[in-house]
């Protein structure tokens, strides 16, 4: 089910020119337990997709959501961050 709604709703969107100019598209799946609560509720994975983003690639350097915020800010143009975005790791290094 899942993958025919990704295939009805976002491959139209990421095949689009608009999108392949310099489009980003940040996917997040929350799916921590119960049970794990380090760095305040577990692990979060993410995939980033974009036509500027390295294909494939993985990152072992420890981000959280501020970074995200940061990345998405800055994609925009804005280059100050508020809160503890400000002090968050960027996240360049998938670009």
């Amino acid at each position: 089910m899942a993958d025919a709604w990704l295939a009805h709703n976002i491959d139209p969107l990421i095949s689009s020119a608009v999108f392949q100019k310099d489009g980003l598209l940040i996917i997040v799946f929350d799916e921590a337990d119960g049970s794990d609560a380090s760095h305040g509720g577990g692990r979060v994975a993410a995939v980033i997709v974009s036509p500027k983003s390295k294909a494939g690639y993985q990152s072992a350097t420890f981000y959280q959501h501020q970074s995200t915020l940061r990345l998405i800010l800055g994609g925009l143009g804005i280059t100050t961050y508020p809160g503890q975005s400000a002090q968050a790791p960027d996240m360049y290094e998938f670009f």
